[in-house]
């Protein structure tokens, strides 16, 4: 299938006005006024960051999250997308249009549950490794946007969602040696690798955030990594608390079956979460427990922001532990 193929017969559906019917090779967007324009992009490359051979739905709608995780983090809700795709010429003709037709139809999936168009892209044939990529567009009312940066003294840090679960479903995908020896029952095994394939962005909690939240993160790269890039950004200190750290009841399971504070540390700093890592006045404790309820959404306090400099964490018995792995590293 040819590049204007694969866009007149999968991709046309999927675009906005803003797309000018994919004819100009660019797009037009004028963003509303009192709005701040937000922009984000992350690529994903086979068999690093989606599993190899893995060209269909599942890794469209995962591109798609995960760049909406960083406008969640940002209290920005999204307006459009450009998309770059760079296939692997190892397809043939037949099974490129099958697993084109199954990624337009992960787009489409994305697009109808958050409320957002294509605006254009791009799409390449390559001999290496799948490698695809979106520049999401979000708005945020002007001035509003959640900063790294912000983060104040005496702020309480929270984590939404449970952390963990993401790490642990790519064990199951991967049929990972170190995770059969604690053979997860199906139940887990399937929860784990759905937690995975699907992160949830956190986009319903974004109205709050920017109402409550000095500071915030998602995180893509670990509950760690993200605290000290937070901490490093607003000339502050960090403190978790490892015992706080939300986890699942089957991810519990499967650190209480080994070293509990080993395997708390491993989850805390293994990343693909896209959760939001956040901090806020404790004032406002009550308040953003009540918002997120009213939603579904587990939030939970797992540390606080102090004087200093830098990140620390306090270990399963109340005393600072090491931290020697901050998270996934590029």
């Amino acid at each position: 299938m040819k590049e204007f193929d694969w866009i007149k017969s999968f991709l046309a559906p999927l675009v906005g006005k803003e797309g000018l019917n994919l004819e100009d090779d660019a797009a037009l967007y004028t963003p509303p006024a009192g709005q701040d324009l937000i922009l984000t992009k992350d690529t994903l490359v086979e068999g690093v960051h989606f599993l190899e051979g893995e060209y269909g739905a599942d890794t469209a709608q995962r591109l798609l999250a995960v760049n909406l995780s960083d406008l969640a983090a940002k209290g920005a809700r999204p307006v459009g997308y450009l998309l770059s795709t760079a296939w692997p010429k190892h397809l043939n003709a037949s099974s490129l249009t099958d697993c084109m037709r199954d990624f337009a139809q992960g787009l489409a999936n994305i697009q109808s549950a958050y409320n957002f168009k294509l605006f254009g892209g791009d799409t390449v044939r390559i001999d290496g490794p799948m490698t695809i990529s979106a520049t999401l567009l979000g708005g945020v009312p002007s001035g509003a946007m959640v900063r790294r940066s912000g983060a104040e003294l005496g702020d309480i840090v929270w984590a939404s969602g449970n952390i963990g679960d993401a790490h642990l479903g790519l064990m199951v995908a991967l049929q990972n040696d170190d995770l059969k020896a604690y053979m997860p029952s199906s139940e887990e095994a399937h929860y784990w690798e759905e937690s995975f394939r699907f992160p949830v962005p956190r986009l319903s909690f974004v109205d709050s955030l920017r109402l409550y939240a000095n500071a915030c993160a998602d995180i893509s790269d670990g509950v760690f990594s993200e605290a000290l890039h937070i901490a490093n950004a607003s000339n502050l200190r960090i403190e978790l608390f490892l015992s706080c750290v939300p986890l699942s009841e089957a991810s519990q399971k499967w650190c209480l079956a080994g070293d509990e504070e080993e395997r708390r540390m491993r989850l805390s700093s293994a990343g693909d979460d896209y959760e939001l890592l956040f901090t806020a006045p404790s004032k406002h404790s009550h308040a953003i427990q009540d918002a997120a309820k009213a939603i579904g959404l587990r939030v939970t306090k797992i540390g606080r922001v102090t004087e200093g400099s830098g990140l620390n964490c306090v270990g399963m018995n109340g005393q600072p532990v090491a931290i020697t792995k901050h998270g996934y590293s590029h």
